[in-house]
């Protein structure tokens, strides 16, 4: 093996041996009496990183990946308390609840008091949008819909859970468990938002399921907002096949919303899906998108105006996307994987994980607003 094979086979295993080289302790109380919580639920958010904690309320999250990360602890009859924490640090965390002074039993006993065909509708309508239409959403199934409770105007549809949510994903091999805050549907809008956060735990399967579920969540994987992330925290956006577009929003005579694309500052050619002709796209360098002053190599700080077109041009839009649109068109075109995002606030944080905050700071519209629950991958998954 020569020196210049050596160091290459260094540089691919290193991104991998990153992760999971540090541990987090605490114990959890009662915020009233300080009595140790046996059994509370603790998790770094959006991972597959959780624990219970012991008989002492004590916990101890080991192998778990570098950087900024959500901590959430939860107990039935408290407040679930959620606290960003820096995966580096050797902290000791001192984490007391807040009884939730019944107000979670009734809601509980609410939601489960509720079997009405209209409530049977609600749970039909609200997983259509939260676990999505995607092929991988039909071989995923919520398992405790009893939980939710819903208010239904002209204007939105909302759902609330009295407990977490749990959903089995066959697709991707995982089982989410999703402490959901609030779920909204804008009817005008056709837009879908939702806050919550969910540890994922790994299914069992056979050799089989296990090679499946393994491809299965590489192609979830490429062309989605956590890849686009990453690539963009790597600075590497088109090596990764993502190119950026400033576009505006402009409506036609029937009052249907089109994008009009505006000039780039470079082109970037790449194969077709057909792999038979090179395509130019027009795109913004990286600089473009980010806050200069304010970025470093470890820490890149997105801030730009208006709307962005993010195209993934390897992969084309799945039909069962094309044909969920609200304004779809008739019949299948092939054509890449096009999302587009607006910052909410003025900039936003990228973590090497490809989370970022604040995680409510963007809006994504098109293909990666279709991409829900079903498509989700743990913020530690490595492809």
């Amino acid at each position: 093996m020569t020196l210049r094979t050596c160091f290459f086979f260094i540089a691919l295993l290193m991104p991998a041996l990153a992760w999971g080289q540090f541990t987090l302790r605490g114990q959890v109380r009662n915020g009233q009496d300080q009595t140790p919580l046996p059994f509370a639920t603790v998790f770094l958010a959006n991972t597959t990183r959780g624990v219970l904690s012991n008989g002492q309320g004590q916990f101890v999250l080991t192998n778990v990946p570098p950087g900024k990360f959500d901590l959430v602890v939860s107990y039935l009859g408290f407040q679930p308390l959620k606290l960003t924490v820096q995966t580096s640090e050797a902290t000791f965390y001192r984490i007391g609840l807040r009884p939730e002074e019944n107000q979670l039993a009734g809601v509980t006993v609410k939601a489960r008091s509720r079997r009405s065909a209209e409530w049977a509708t609600n749970v039909e309508f609200f997983t259509t949008y939260f676990i999505g239409q995607s092929r991988n959403a039909s071989q995923c199934r919520l398992l405790n819909p009893d939980v939710l409770y819903f208010e239904n105007t002209t204007e939105k549809f909302v759902a609330r859970a009295g407990e977490p949510l749990v959903v089995e994903n066959r697709a991707l091999g995982y089982r989410l468990k999703f402490l959901l805050s609030e779920f909204q549907y804008l009817h005008p809008k056709h837009r879908v938002q939702y806050d919550g956060d969910a540890v994922f735990e790994t299914l069992d399967g056979t050799p089989q399921e296990q090679k499946r579920w393994a491809e299965n969540r590489r192609k979830a994987y490429h062309g989605s907002l956590m890849h686009f992330m990453r690539a963009l925290h790597q600075r590497q956006l088109v090596e990764e096949g993502f190119v950026v577009q400033p576009v505006v929003e402009r409506y036609n005579r029937r009052g249907e919303p089109r994008l009009i694309g505006l000039p780039g500052d470079t082109l970037v050619k790449v194969k077709s899906l057909k792999g038979n002709w090179d395509v130019a796209f027009p795109s913004l360098r990286i600089e473009r998108l980010l806050d200069t002053l304010r970025s470093t190599p470890t820490q890149p700080i997105v801030s730009f105006q208006g709307l962005m077109q993010v195209t993934y041009t390897r992969e084309p839009e799945s039909t069962h996307y094309q044909r969920a649109r609200p304004l779809a068109e008739h019949g299948y075109r092939i054509r890449p994987q096009t999302s587009v995002i607006q910052l909410i606030q003025p900039s936003i944080a990228i973590e090497p994980s490809g989370h970022f905050y604040d995680p409510q700071g963007i809006l994504c519209k098109d293909y990666w607003s279709w991409e829900v629950i079903a498509e989700e991958l743990p913020l530690d998954y490595e492809p």
